[in-house]
């Protein structure tokens, strides 16, 4: 296994989308916090998006993911995750094999609903695949990670396996945040693991031409 280099965001201006990341739907921007892991930056939500939340009857969920072309196979994503208010929700997580807003899969911690959720964006419905009750509070650092091999998924809270589930209805994608409805969320010490061979394929897609063409999306499993 390879890990690539974390991202911190350190190097990027606050209030601004870091390089290499879209707001695919958020204000998510730069923001410097000193209790960071790796200070003095996070990535993350301001307060506000009460009326959107509202507008959308409590199912709002803004994300960013990277605009790198490389899209991810087997990994392992880990990352740490705080939430500093929200008033109807201060809930965050993992984008995994984003194909589009559509279609990918999502690791979340809920706050103030203690949940920590497996699910899946098929075709635009939104389905819980597997999840736990594990208490998660305001202004505390978790780390989130999921490991997925195949069809399989293994799902880490703070180091714990807390299970682990089968789905092989979306084949690879790229990686990103996630929020919900108002939550503050805040990320920092973004890490991909690869296996060998997958690093060797991320560097050569990372290195290739501002140019070159983004590999074409895989279409999810009917």
């Amino acid at each position: 296994m390879a890990k690539l280099a974390p991202i911190h965001f350190d190097q990027d201006k606050a209030g601004s989308v870091p390089t290499g990341w879209k707001a695919v739907e958020g204000d998510w921007q730069v923001i410097p916090d000193p209790t960071a892991p790796s200070q003095p930056n996070t990535f993350g939500l301001p307060e506000g998006r009460l009326l959107k939340s509202l507008t959308n009857a409590l199912e709002y969920y803004p994300m960013a993911v990277m605009t790198t072309p490389t899209e991810y196979s087997d990994f392992t994503l880990e990352s740490s995750f705080k939430s500093v208010g929200g008033r109807f929700d201060c809930s965050g997580g993992l984008i995994f094999r984003y194909v589009d807003e559509k279609n990918f899969y999502l690791l979340s911690a809920g706050c103030p609903s203690d949940y920590f959720m497996l699910r899946r964006m098929l075709n635009g419905k939104l389905d819980i695949l597997k999840q736990s009750v594990h208490p998660t509070d305001r202004d505390i650092w978790y780390k989130l990670k999921v490991s997925a091999q195949g069809g399989h998924f293994m799902c880490y809270d703070d180091a714990k396996m807390e299970f682990d589930f089968d789905d092989n209805k979306i084949a690879k994608g790229k990686i990103g945040v996630w929020a919900s409805d108002d939550s503050q969320a805040r990320f920092d010490n973004l890490t991909v693991t690869l296996p060998i061979a997958g690093a060797a394929a991320a560097a050569a897609s990372e290195s290739a031409s501002p140019a070159a063409s983004p590999a074409a999306a895989p279409s999810p499993a009917p």
